[in-house]
């Protein structure tokens, strides 16, 4: 599991996922991705190559969308089975998912 951002500018930044965020890789996870969030607006989730998301990863999530306040966080590339468990934790009421 890896994973890689883009900051196109000042304000925005994505970031691309890949492979399995269970928890303990998610652990490793957490400060990084907050770190490169934290001052902006604008902070997209590629999901493209995510197979599975654990509970820890709603959790950034969560930090993430606060981070962005007033809509400025999404998901992109969301597959199915992801949409599923957005659904049944009730975050895809929260944030904006596409395909």
């Amino acid at each position: 599991m890896s994973f890689e951002f883009v900051k196109p500018d000042s304000s925005k930044v994505i970031f691309k996922f890949d492979g399995r965020l269970d928890t303990i890789k998610c652990r490793e996870l957490d400060e990084k991705v907050v770190e490169k969030a934290k001052d902006c607006k604008t902070i997209v989730f590629d999901l493209e190559k995510v197979s599975y998301v654990s509970s820890s990863f709603l959790r950034i999530c969560s930090i993430c969308a606060q981070l962005a306040n007033s809509g400025g966080f999404s998901f992109i590339n969301v597959s199915p089975s992801i949409r599923k468990v957005f659904k049944i934790s009730g975050i895809d009421n929260l944030i904006k998912a596409e395909v």
